[in-house]
């Protein structure tokens, strides 16, 4: 008999899962997800309405509440004998009197620069990139209760180069995660899976808000500010500025040099200004930002100083 498989995400990870599940023939027997307005009350980055994106190729289920402890969330799972599911995108914890109702059980992945239980909890690629990691572990697990400290099944790992960002991390995220899928799939439906515990101690991530991105010019090197930036990159709100209460997104910034000075200028001052770029002075070198936003009552000018406070 075909298991009962649902996916469980709010962004495009669980669609690349469900096209990966399909490419490999197990029929999903619902995608499981939040509106628009569940996503936007929980900040939710990267959010993706699979009802618009799947509409027709599989049956789509809103739940009411992210953390799926609402009495009317708790009893559509005791109700519809799913026996797998598939987590992709879903920050919160699945409560136990979901758990007990899956014959097979739930299936997460997570990872950090170092296996599990180093790195549990939020943003891991987010604080890799930020942390100067050069590799990323990704694992397989069974899901409970707990912060990401379920059993083992197996693990990959990537690269993390200079030239990553969050979305090319995503990408190799994606590809690691369908080959442990692949490889570890037909033996978890059909009972003969093993997984392992966690050895060794625990340590989590901090939470990362959108406030998170807030750039420190008089604390921060070059160095620092890229990693920042490019870890806070789309589909994330992005690292940012303020002036006089006005917001800079920088979606793309580059260490320029290390040598050329402004003895004059302070650090987060824009010394250069291009058609489609500007050159901020930090510390240990300069910065060349070629991607951003900024509020329309916001001009950029060569002398001007961007401030290291949330309110600008």
């Amino acid at each position: 008999m075909d298991k009962k498989i649902a996916i469980v995400s709010s962004t495009q990870k669980g669609l690349d899962l469900f096209r990966f599940f399909s490419k490999l023939g197990y029929g999903i027997s619902c995608y499981v997800t939040i509106d628009s307005e569940t996503a936007s009350r929980n900040k939710v980055s990267g959010y993706v309405n699979a009802g618009e994106e799947l509409r027709g190729e599989v049956k789509v289920h809103y739940v009411k509440s992210y953390d799926l402890k609402e009495p009317i969330d708790v009893s559509y799972f005791k109700t519809t004998n799913y026996d797998l599911l598939v987590l992709g995108g879903w920050q919160r914890l699945i409560p136990k009197e979901i758990l007990s109702t899956l014959s097979i059980g739930a299936l997460g992945t997570h990872g950090s620069s170092e296996m599990l239980p180093k790195g549990r909890g939020r943003s891991p690629l987010n604080w890799s990139i930020i942390q100067r990691k050069t590799r990323f572990v990704i694992s397989l697990f069974k899901v409970r209760e707990g912060v990401d400290d379920g059993d083992i099944y197996g693990h990959k790992t990537f690269d993390i180069n200079h030239w990553d960002d969050i979305k090319s991390l995503y990408y190799k995220n994606s590809i690691a995660t369908e080959a442990l899928l692949e490889e570890f799939i037909p033996g978890i439906i059909s009972g003969t899976g093993k997984a392992i515990p966690q050895i060794g101690d625990p340590s989590y991530y901090e939470k990362r808000t959108e406030k998170s991105g807030l750039i420190d010019w008089e604390n921060m090197d070059v160095f620092e500010i890229h990693n920042l930036i490019r870890a806070t990159t789309r589909p994330y709100p992005g690292a940012f500025s303020r002036y006089n209460g006005a917001k800079l997104v920088l979606w793309k910034g580059v260490p320029f040099d290390t040598r050329l000075e402004w003895p004059r200028a302070q650090y987060g001052e824009i010394v250069r200004l291009f058609n489609d770029a500007f050159l901020v002075k930090c510390l240990s070198g300069s910065l060349l930002v070629t991607e951003f936003d900024l509020d329309s009552n916001m001009e950029l000018y060569e002398g001007m100083v961007i401030s290291s406070n949330e309110l600008g």
